[in-house]
């Protein structure tokens, strides 16, 4: 069946309730990694200014572990944090030369503020969450059932709150039945929704069902045209827009 090795990605965003040392020790987090995000854009400006050179991810990341034994705040956390902020830095850079070259008008990428994010270096354990650098296991308020494994977790903090968003990988849906080659969409993004919400998605026929009345089940003796909007039923007397029907 078409479609079957295909894989989408779902994010969760949960409500974080740390303890007090957790809470006293989160808002140091962001801070060490915004230092690193900027430095890597500071090296990428100084190294074409002074030599014509642009750095890549691979690069930047080279130097990781002598920027981590240089920097014992920055060590205390995940590598594999670390590493994810050089790649959403060097997606920037990507994004901004891919929008240059087709003529548009980019903005250079900037210069971080207090709302970077961090992600990676997060274990989900006994539903809580274990943060490298951060001491002992954080309560998470989960609204659902995780779906499978976390591939990637990203903590942010907004209105003086603490939030993870977890991503999770899962096969893409299919209609039972039918050979699609078409990317994903329509059908498999409200089916996915309403998984997410634990609900479901019956699919139907959509062969005369803004014509036959809601009310009763019974058809007009008589097509509508398209500029009839409002239906009116002969034998309930249910009456109302075309579209609601």
């Amino acid at each position: 069946m078409a479609n079957m090795g295909r894989r989408s990605i779902r994010s969760c965003k949960c409500w974080l309730h740390p303890n007090g040392a957790q809470e006293a020790a989160l808002p140091d987090m962001p801070g060490h990694f915004r230092d690193l995000c900027n430095a890597g854009l500071q090296q990428r400006i100084e190294a074409w200014n002074r030599q014509g050179a642009s750095l890549r991810y691979t690069d930047q990341a080279n130097e990781l572990k002598a920027v981590r034994d240089a920097v014992p705040e920055l060590a205390g956390y995940s590598c594999s944090a670390g590493q994810q902020v050089l790649r959403r830095r060097d997606r920037s850079f990507k994004g901004f030369f891919r929008r240059l070259k087709a003529g548009r008008t980019p903005g250079f990428p900037r210069f971080r503020g207090a709302d970077l994010r961090v992600g990676d270096g997060l274990v989900c354990r006994d539903r809580r969450l274990r943060l490298v650098g951060i001491p002992g296991l954080a309560r998470v308020r989960w609204h659902r059932e995780l779906p499978t494994k976390p591939v990637h977790a990203v903590v942010s903090r907004s209105n003086g709150k603490w939030f993870v968003t977890l991503q999770f990988r899962i096969p893409a849906l299919a209609i039972p039945g039918q050979e699609d080659t078409r990317p994903d969409g329509g059908v498999d993004v409200v089916t996915c929704k309403a998984e997410s919400a634990d609900g479901s998605v019956v699919l139907v026929d959509p062969r005369g069902t803004s014509r036959r009345c809601s009310g009763c089940g019974r058809d007009p003796d008589r097509p509508k045209t398209l500029g009839e909007r409002v239906h009116g039923c002969d034998g309930c007397g249910l009456v109302l827009d075309r579209d609601v029907n």
